[in-house]
């Protein structure tokens, strides 16, 4: 019985260091680097940045440190995490590197591969200005909106009368502006309705609104939609007059007394808005996180005490989104990537990381802000009463009132690469004069 006990002692030996061993690797199983914790470039400005964080490796006590140049920038619990990282007060041009880590109870599990971001420049706020201003003898004019297809082909809707008549839109051709007359057909009679909005595609597929109705020039001709007349919408119902679309099968309409409109390229929709206030502006954008488009509407009453809101527009709802500043009035609303967003109208205000915790942009002019617009992150600009046009490069905004008439008020204004347009009218006093055209290229 000793002989048996005494070979068997060498195999029991053997089996309890495997079980040990087993067990022990169960405690602390082995981990490849990345696949505990992920980290990815989600979008890069010109002094902020916002990676895709996300945890992959379940488990109790895991705390996330995420990391700059090798310095440790926050700690926090797993559990608590959003899917986005931000960093901000970066250096323009700048080149930084970034990980995140992985820990549980004071000992790293993982970490992730190391990033490098390359920080976006600022833009130069040298520009060259050029005024166009048309005689309106036949009564005051102005314009409300502009569109920029190319350097080559501008549009600019409105009010214009000449011995020849009224329009309501000019075109500029690269060469010289040419006044359009956008005639439609309404209940067995040709109107030259008012422009109020532009939003343009390409060359042959544009969008205006004409005294709260749509109209789309296909290149050849422009067709008219009367909303009421086609059921979409009601007596009740306000009118449309700001427009934005991704593509020519995705367009939203906003305007008066809360009214939305969709049209997906071949049905019109009608949307509940769920307030009374007049939509004033309208944009969207595609969001570099998750490549989904957001589109804001900003709902407000010039110079009324109503009270000011933003609605994001879903699918199928519209969701609104909290706003808490004081003032009563704003009128425009921008993004350059979904995840800053900026309003203007009793000053400029921004969110960022779609927190909704909006803080007003310091030092700017006490004059009245029509309108914002941009085409990236570091080409900003916001016009408005009295020659206000300000620009923002990334890093910091410049006022060129010395440069700009305070006899102009701007109204609309498009903005593309080193391109802008804003339109208005010149004012002598309480009078709206003559309709005028801003164009400015940098030097």
């Amino acid at each position: 019985m000793r002989r048996i006990f005494l070979f068997l002692l060498p195999g029991l030996a053997l089996g309890l260091f495997l079980l040990l061993l087993s067990c022990q690797r169960i405690r602390v199983p082995f981990v490849p680097q990345g696949t505990g914790i992920g980290l990815e470039v989600g979008d890069v400005l010109v002094t902020e940045a916002w990676f895709k964080l996300r945890v992959l490796l379940p488990g109790k006590n895991l705390q996330v440190r995420f990391f700059r140049n090798g310095s440790l920038l926050w700690q926090r619990p797993a559990a608590e995490l959003d899917t986005l990282a931000y960093d901000s007060g970066l250096l323009p041009a700048h080149t930084y590197r970034y990980r995140a880590e992985l820990w549980q109870n004071n000992g790293q599990v993982d970490k992730s591969q190391e990033l490098s971001i390359t920080t976006m420049d600022t833009t130069s706020h040298e520009f060259e200005w050029k005024v166009f201003e048309f005689p309106s003898p036949g009564g005051s004019g102005y314009f409300l909106d502009a569109a920029i297809i190319n350097e080559n082909d501008i549009w600019a809707v409105g009010k214009i009368s000449d011995e020849n008549g009224h329009h309501n839109a000019v075109h500029w051709d690269g060469n010289r502006w040419k006044l359009k007359r956008i005639t439609v057909r309404f209940r067995n009679s040709y109107i030259t309705p008012i422009g109020e909005g532009i939003f343009g595609f390409s060359h042959d597929n544009i969008w205006v609104t004409l005294e709260g109705a749509p109209a789309h020039w296909n290149g050849m001709n422009w067709n008219f939609y009367h909303l009421w007349d086609m059921g979409v919408l009601g007596p009740n119902d306000g009118d449309v007059t700001r427009i934005w679309g991704s593509y020519p099968d995705n367009i939203y309409f906003v305007g008066r007394g809360g009214a939305i409109v969709h049209y997906d390229g071949h049905q019109w929709r009608r949307m509940e808005s769920g307030t009374g206030l007049d939509m004033l502006d309208i944009w969207g954008v595609k969001n570099p996180i998750d490549n989904s488009f957001m589109v804001c509407t900003l709902a407000s009453k010039m110079f009324k005490n109503e009270g000011v809101k933003i609605y994001e527009i879903k699918k199928n709802n519209i969701e609104q989104i909290p706003f808490h500043p004081t003032p009563s009035s704003m009128r425009s609303l921008w993004s350059p990537d979904g995840l800053i967003w900026y309003v203007s109208g009793e000053g400029v205000y921004r969110t960022h990381n779609k927190d909704w915790i909006w803080k007003e942009v310091e030092n700017l002019p006490m004059i009245y802000m029509e309108r914002i617009r941009g085409s990236a992150a570091n080409n900003i600009f916001v016009v408005g009463d009295f020659g206000l046009v300000l620009h923002f490069n990334g890093q910091s905004w410049k006022d060129y009132s010395a440069q700009i008439p305070s006899s102009y008020l701007f109204w609309g204004l498009d903005v593309r690469d080193d391109l802008m347009v804003a339109v208005g009218a010149r004012s002598e006093g309480i009078l709206i004069k003559n309709p005028v055209i801003l164009i400015g290229r940098v030097l």
